[in-house]
């Protein structure tokens, strides 16, 4: 499955408070691609199984996959 995001406000749903970290899984499995068209620029960390954005300024990134363009 791939998701596309728009916007720092579109993947808020993702975000863990409790370990500052935006984590992409739905039903406990990750999303195979997120899209982000926009920068993405997030005091945070990010786990994902690939992604692909613009330019991406985080914390930490665990990922297979990072494509930024």
């Amino acid at each position: 499955m791939t998701k596309v995001f728009n916007s720092l406000k579109e993947i808020q749903k993702y975000y863990n408070k409790k370990t500052n970290t935006y984590v992409f899984k739905e039903k406990g499995e990750y999303i195979n691609l997120v899209v982000c068209d926009f920068n993405l620029d997030v005091e945070a960390n990010i786990d994902v199984l690939n992604i692909h954005a613009y330019n991406i300024y985080a914390l930490d990134i665990e990922a297979s996959i990072i494509i930024a363009d």
